[in-house]
């Protein structure tokens, strides 16, 4: 699916292991936390649906999601990222939007994530997208800062 961002067509597609350069390149910009190549790998090698990306018409990943299914009727959100000059444009909306119907396709009824405490825009975007606040995680990043836990239903609309 392509979607146009400053009047140019980008790509929403499944991520592929040739990404993963650029993937770990945006996360190790992004995130708090570190992480090693391989957890990409492993997201997947688990579930390739739940692993997207947002590729510019010259081929730069402007923008990834990574989830898992679990066996219990759930998806959990791992790693969201939009490159810091392109967000405000609809490329994190368009990436949960398409995360949720996979969910959905795979039969999942809940999606989960977890945010930094400190990341009160990022509440306020999952918020908008009808995320709720279920509680804190204490103690949950390796720093020591707390964490809130955030579900949605997933509704299937037809």
């Amino acid at each position: 699916m392509s979607q146009e961002v400053f009047r140019h067509p980008v790509l929403l597609r499944e991520f592929k292991e040739t990404d993963l350069e650029q993937v770990f390149n945006l996360a190790s910009t992004v995130f708090d936390e570190q992480y090693r190549p391989e957890t990409f790998l492993h997201f997947h090698n688990a579930w390739p649906q739940g692993q997207l990306v947002v590729q510019s018409p010259e081929g730069r990943i402007l923008g990834f999601i990574f989830g898992v299914m679990a066996e219990n009727g759930q998806c959990r959100i791992m790693l969201v990222a939009v490159t810091p000059m392109m967000r405000g444009l609809g490329i994190g909306v368009r990436l949960i939007r398409d995360f949720e119907t996979r969910a959905a396709v795979g039969g999942s009824k809940r999606i989960c994530l977890e945010l930094r405490y400190s990341k009160t825009r990022l509440l306020e975007f999952y918020r908008r997208l009808g995320f709720l606040v279920e509680g804190v995680l204490p103690l949950y990043y390796s720093d020591g800062e707390d964490g809130i836990l955030m579900s949605k239903p997933i509704q299937w609309n037809i």
